[in-house]
């Protein structure tokens, strides 16, 4: 199903199918290097390059997701409820969805086991707050990855899932070592927009472990840095809000503006209730 090809595939053999060159289908919307780049899933392009593409290759934007997410099942329709869930923190619908006995029972592959027990973990820290489960869970999410790329990116949310789980348990050794190897991985690959999770997480755990300001803005700015080189706007707005709240007064109210003005503009959902950490 289109869903789980890799887009630049997608793209490379639909362009093929009907007889396009890449300068053909690259002509006003990109370079040839570019689109070379992002049919052999070098590059990830932004969303106003990827329509422009697949409305010049006639491909169906509605059976194509934009938004970057984790299989679970056979079925895009459930695989896309549970993106939805996720992005929009219905935490609890999500947790109840995937406790539905009838859902474990779908899952065929170690991928889908692991993107169920990262999801999962992520609705159970939410819901029950219960910080060992997620950790088991989490732990789970990486006894199925089996995979020969350890840097593949639910694999590296899933470490720096654990490394927040280690920070809110004061376990620092633990906490360190899962973010240096995520955000290590996270340098030597191409960078996708989930990856600004990662930097977030990080961010974050250091304001709950108390870090020295400047390190936390090193990982603030980093994560910004990353994010609009790569033409992505996903995560600006809470990595903004983290900003806003430990600098001074003259940086806290201009990030606090820019924060503002991602969440209206993108609806990104920002997370304020970090004093519950």
């Amino acid at each position: 199903m289109i869903q789980d090809l890799k887009i630049g595939k997608l793209i490379s053999d639909t362009r093929k199918q009907i007889g396009l060159t890449q300068k053909e289908l690259c002509l006003d919307l990109c370079s040839q290097s570019m689109l070379s780049a992002i049919e052999n899933n070098q590059y990830r392009a932004n969303a106003e390059l990827f329509i422009g593409l697949c409305k010049r290759l006639e491909i169906d934007l509605n059976a194509v997701s934009l938004k970057y997410h984790y299989p679970i099942s056979k079925k895009n329709e459930f695989n896309q409820k549970v993106s939805d869930l996720c992005n929009g923190h219905h935490y609890e619908a999500l947790y109840n969805l995937l406790m539905d006995k009838s859902v474990i029972s779908q899952l065929d592959t170690k991928s889908e086991y692991r993107n169920y027990y990262y999801y999962l973990g992520c609705a159970t820290f939410h819901v029950k707050k219960d910080v060992q489960k997620t950790e088991q869970l989490l732990k789970l999410a990486l006894a199925e990855d089996k995979m020969k790329d350890s840097s593949e990116s639910l694999t590296l949310l899933v470490y720096a899932s654990l490394g927040f789980v280690y920070a809110l348990k004061r376990q620092t050794s633990g906490y360190q070592k899962m973010f240096e190897y995520s955000i290590t991985q996270i340098r030597k690959r191409p960078f996708d927009e989930n990856m600004a999770i990662i930097f977030y997480l990080k961010a974050l755990a250091q304001v709950i472990l108390a870090e020295n300001k400047e390190r936390i803005n090193e990982t603030i700015s980093e994560g910004i840095f990353l994010i609009t080189k790569n033409r992505s706007v996903n995560m600006l707005a809470n990595l903004y809000y983290l900003s806003s709240i430990i600098n001074d007064e003259g940086r806290r109210n201009e990030d606090m503006r820019r924060s503002e003005i991602f969440k209206d503009l993108y609806g990104e959902v920002v997370n304020t209730k970090i004093s519950e950490y």
